[in-house]
């Protein structure tokens, strides 16, 4: 599983990036989880210890707001993952230093909770793509493209997406890397009868669009 994107944070662009770049994997389900952002730190740790918080991007984001108003002199350092930034924590060893992760890494790392909920908004959500190195051949409602190409050839792909019976659902932008004004897109549509083979080939039909796979979407609260 891969966080795709977050309802304070946006795109999750690292994990997006290194899916684009994968010719064999595949998007075969998609997972909505609530997030709980968590501060942690070495036992003992008070927050007026703090000088440093690590996390991953997107927990520095949706953090933004509850760091400005406990821990405003605090800098921030960016971590691969939350979980990478409380090993880092647990390994240094050192209390001017706490992480925002979920909360279970603070038992996982043996940490201790400073703060609970320093998300934003307790809607904080996150969809997660479930991945495989083989499509999934069951009827899903969802599926998911990406096009490389200019801006200007995104109307035609959309159109004929339309008409094939699929309506749009989300799109990301990411540079395509080597051309100005070219880019990845990302392209979520849906179909409540089902996504079938003749809808996905009238989309690939462009020559710059694949299909990174078909699947269900599970929410849960």
């Amino acid at each position: 599983m891969i966080p795709q994107e977050n309802t304070i944070g946006g795109a999750v662009t690292n994990y997006i990036d290194a899916l684009i770049k994968q010719q064999n994997v595949y998007v075969i389900g998609e997972v909505v989880l609530p997030i709980s952002q968590t501060l942690m730190g070495i036992p003992g740790t008070e927050l007026a210890d703090i000088q440093t918080v690590c996390s991953h991007a997107q927990g520095i984001t949706q953090s933004a707001e509850w760091r400005s108003q406990n821990l405003p002199e605090a800098v921030t350092e960016e971590k691969d993952s939350t979980a990478a930034a409380a090993s880092y924590v647990a390994e240094t060893g050192d209390k001017t230093i706490a992480a925002i992760a979920a909360p279970g890494a603070a038992e996982l790392y043996g940490l201790e909770v400073l703060a609970e909920n320093v998300q934003i908004t307790m809607e904080n959500k996150t969809r997660f793509y479930v991945l495989a190195k083989e499509p999934s051949d069951a009827l899903h409602t969802n599926t998911v493209f990406v096009a490389a190409c200019s801006a200007n050839l995104i109307d035609d792909i959309i159109v004929d997406m339309h008409n094939a019976g699929l309506e749009m659902t989300t799109v990301h932008d990411r540079p395509e890397g080597s051309t100005l004004g070219s880019y990845y897109y990302i392209i979520e549509a849906e179909n409540k009868d089902g996504i079938t083979d003749e809808q996905i080939q009238a989309v690939t039909i462009h020559p710059e669009v694949r299909c990174l796979g078909c699947f269900q979407v599970t929410r849960k609260s």
